[in-house]
């Protein structure tokens, strides 16, 4: 296998292939303006199976197909994007495809796969083991092996997302880019050297990886690709332990080429910040590793002038994990809140508090009257009340009226917000 980076012969029968296939996806003004340059969103997210994964998966699948190398189908472990984007890639390629997805899969993405004419297998308890299984059943059985990004074919897919943001933006100084594996790093910095090759011009590419997977640098300090010794973050599409042994070597590349500007870090708060921004303001929706390069730009930790591009690398986000995540985070900030007192058991005590957290124009989102509480007495009612607020001076504004009226709160947990980082300020500053 070359570990050379696909040329721009490949990277343009890519395309062909990908015609009729895999959607152009806008590029939109970002829904923020923080006074440093222009900035735009390529929503990857509105992409076919909601992923950029479905070109690399198609570009693969297409030349197997044609090169006559695939006659029993194709099998991945994957546990979602590349599940459907192999999905799709084998159905219009009229060949089997059959997913490995391990036995805790999100009910949602397994229904998903199965949906677009999958095969779906339930095996092993993580993905290293689903990995393993995917390797037994394409020996055993046949099947063509299709690598999440490990190979010059994937790549070739994922670097159309480059030359479309070229094409939409030609002026763009800087694209930033989610980072897992490295395949789509290194589709999006060929297509950028083989633009500087016919121009002169390349905007700097910034890799964005998670906090709690950050395998590439790991393999930059190390010089070589090693195996982190846990995983820990909520972007399940760039929980990748141990990056590619060639997109490795493309990363290395693309950076002693002068392409591949930086690599940085987020957190799991950073993240979910972003994602909570992006809905609540440009009404997009995203996964976790979707909103990782936007967070990337958000943080202020990249160097920006002139135009700039982050990928929104997917959008296949389950309702349960966004309700989870959007709740949290907005405890964090102080926009929801849960306060618990005793009322004097006596008509008109509730209506009371109610009149005064209307007046303070705090907004109730749930109440729990509990008249049997072993915390009061014969006398009181504890009351517990989930309120929707503005952020932390509102809830000051709340508590402060709500202590000069006489009332004793209790189990108040006050967030300092020093601690959950940039993302609260930058919120209410661009909000």
């Amino acid at each position: 296998m070359s570990s050379d980076l696909p040329s721009h012969a490949d990277l343009t029968d890519a395309r062909r292939l990908l015609a009729g296939i895999a959607h152009t996806t806008p590029l939109t003004p970002a829904p923020w303006d923080d006074g440093r340059g222009e900035a735009f969103l390529k929503l990857e997210s509105l992409q076919r199976t909601g992923s950029y994964k479905l070109r690399g998966a198609s570009v693969f699948v297409q030349r197997r197909v044609r090169e006559g190398r695939a006659s029993r189908g194709f099998v991945a472990a994957s546990a979602g994007n590349h599940a459907q984007g192999l999905a799709i890639a084998a159905r219009e390629a009229g060949v089997p495809a059959t997913v490995v997805m391990p036995v805790h899969a999100s009910p949602t993405k397994v229904h998903a796969t199965r949906s677009l004419g999958a095969r779906v297998e339930l095996i092993g308890d993580n993905v290293v083991e689903a990995i393993a299984a995917a390797h037994d059943l394409a020996e055993s059985d046949g099947l063509t092996l299709v690598p999440p990004f490990d190979s010059a074919d994937v790549v070739a897919g994922q670097a159309s997302v480059g030359l479309e943001i070229l094409e939409q933006l030609p002026d763009a100084e800087l694209i930033v880019v989610p980072v897992g594996g490295g395949g789509l790093l290194a589709g999006v910095g060929a297509a950028l050297l083989h633009h500087r090759a016919r121009t002169g011009h390349t905007p700097r590419l910034i890799g964005v990886q998670a906090r709690g997977a950050a395998s590439l640098i790991a393999a930059q300090q190390a010089g070589h690709p090693v195996s982190l010794p846990a995983v820990d973050t909520i972007a399940d599409g760039i929980a990748v332990g141990r990056t590619g042994d060639l997109t490795y070597r493309w990363a290395e590349q693309l950076r002693h080429a002068g392409v591949l500007a930086d690599l940085l870090t987020v957190d799991d708060d950073e993240i979910a910040a972003t994602m909570l921004h992006l809905l609540d303001r440009g009404k997009i929706l995203v996964e976790p590793a979707g909103a990782a390069a936007v967070a990337g730009v958000l943080s202020g930790r990249i160097p920006t002038g002139g135009a700039a591009v982050a990928v929104v690398s997917g959008g296949n986000l389950d309702l349960a994990q966004l309700l989870s995540l959007v709740t949290a985070h907005l405890a964090r900030a102080d926009r929801l809140h849960t306060l618990a007192m005793d009322l004097p058991d006596h008509p008109g005590a509730l209506a009371g508090l109610v009149s005064l957290l209307a007046a303070r124009k705090a907004n109730i989102v749930d109440v729990h009257h509990d008249r049997i509480s072993p915390l009061g007495d014969r006398n009181t009612v504890r009351v517990q009340v989930s309120l929707q607020l503005e952020g932390p001076q509102h809830l000051t504004s709340v508590l402060g009226a709500m202590f000069d009226h006489g009332y004793a709160v209790s189990g108040l947990e006050p967030i300092n917000n020093a601690q959950t980082g940039w993302h609260d300020d930058a919120l209410r500053s661009t909000t």
